[in-house]
């Protein structure tokens, strides 16, 4: 029964992350604005995580807007060696393009 639960919320989860992804692909047309997806595969393979890397600094370098699935990870010289796939990358200008609307007008911590 607990598995039944389990995988029933873990695909609503998937089917709401599509339909937001679907929502900010269509307002970045809109707000000419940049998106790259770096994992395309189902989940991420061991073996390209160097290309992982590679591809989410060179979006971080190329200026891209909103990363989605990018890699991140600590330097290899540190002592705690930390990485992740963070689902959404949103720089400043495609934060107060998209999302500037639902803050408090009067707070000015992103504007």
């Amino acid at each position: 029964m607990l598995d039944d639960i389990m995988e029933f919320l873990f695909l609503k989860g998937e089917q709401y992350e599509i339909f937001i992804i679907d929502l900010i692909k269509k307002l970045i047309k809109k707000s000419n604005l940049t998106f790259k997806q770096i994992v395309t595969e189902e989940y991420p393979e061991f073996d390209k995580y160097p290309k992982y890397i590679e591809e989410t600094k060179r979006a971080f370098e190329n200026k891209i807007d909103i990363i989605y699935q990018g890699m991140l990870q600590t330097s290899d010289d540190d002592d705690i060696k930390l990485r992740g796939f963070p689902d959404l990358i949103v720089s400043k200008k495609a934060f107060n393009k998209l999302f500037f609307n639902f803050l408090d007008k009067n707070d000015r911590t992103y504007g």
